[in-house]
């Protein structure tokens, strides 16, 4: 397996996996649905050399600087806090994804990767999140494996736009022996146990949604824990007829 196109497929894999939940809950807007859509086709197609001249990279972080002063300057205006936040992570992954030129890039997308996913955590409580979260755990220890070869590459013969690393590291990241499918299948399995363990805590702990941090969306139900409950936070699939309180006036009329 060519391990340049493995540790590639397996970075865009966990990082649309973690994506997924916080896209399909609604919770960011339609702008940013779509650029997350198109900036990671564009990622897959940008070319390696490309993403590691300085001149890209710096623009790309005038780009993410410029994204956050926007942001803030809609928090003054009133727009709700965890929403500009999940949008700004957002923003974050998707330059991070297009401007992967070193092993320490693929180790911060792994980490915000993850951070996709605590944000999904009070954004969406359907099974899409525990499906990604699995699979995110699975996928997680190869990904790490794979980013820490490359730097250890990386650190003995250079980087790879060097003169004195470049031909060396080449050629090993178009090897075809360093990583293999037992490899990758070994490593994910060695998730098992934590999946275990957060599945129980999963079960035992209770989850909160946005009605613990205050209303962010327009949604008619709430999750979780809040210092009022109002019959218009109620599910309306879950009222019936049946009769919870008698009121009565007090004396004759």
């Amino acid at each position: 397996m060519n391990f340049a196109l493995t540790q590639k497929v397996a970075t865009f894999a966990i990082v649309g996996i973690a994506a997924v939940p916080l896209i399909v809950s609604g919770e960011i807007g339609v702008l940013f649905q779509a650029m997350a859509v198109v900036f990671y086709i564009v990622g897959w197609l940008l070319s390696s050399r490309l993403m590691r001249s300085k001149p890209y990279r710096r623009v790309v972080s005038i780009v993410v600087v410029m994204v956050l002063f926007v942001q803030l300057a809609r928090l003054f205006a009133g727009e709700p806090m965890a929403m500009l936040g999940m949008e700004f992570a957002t923003v974050l992954l998707w330059a991070k994804l297009c401007s992967r030129g070193f092993s320490a890039d693929y180790y911060q997308i792994v980490v915000l990767s993850f951070l996709h996913l605590i944000a999904a955590t009070v954004a969406i409580d359907s099974l899409v999140y525990g499906v990604s979260f699995a699979l995110f755990v699975a996928l997680s220890a190869p990904v790490l494996a794979l980013s820490y070869l490359r730097n250890e590459m990386e650190r003995r013969f250079g980087k790879e736009d060097t003169p004195q690393g470049s031909e060396m590291l080449v050629r090993l990241l178009r090897s075809k022996r360093i990583v293999t499918p037992r490899f990758l299948i070994g490593s994910s399995l060695l998730s098992l146990p934590i999946l275990l363990v957060t599945g129980f805590m999963f079960i035992i702990f209770p989850r909160v949604g946005f009605g613990f941090f205050g209303k962010v969306s327009n949604r008619d139900s709430t999750i979780g824990f809040g210092d009022e409950v109002r019959l218009s936070d109620l599910d309306l699939l879950l009222q019936d007829n049946t009769v919870l309180i008698r009121l009565e006036p007090i004396g004759a009329w």
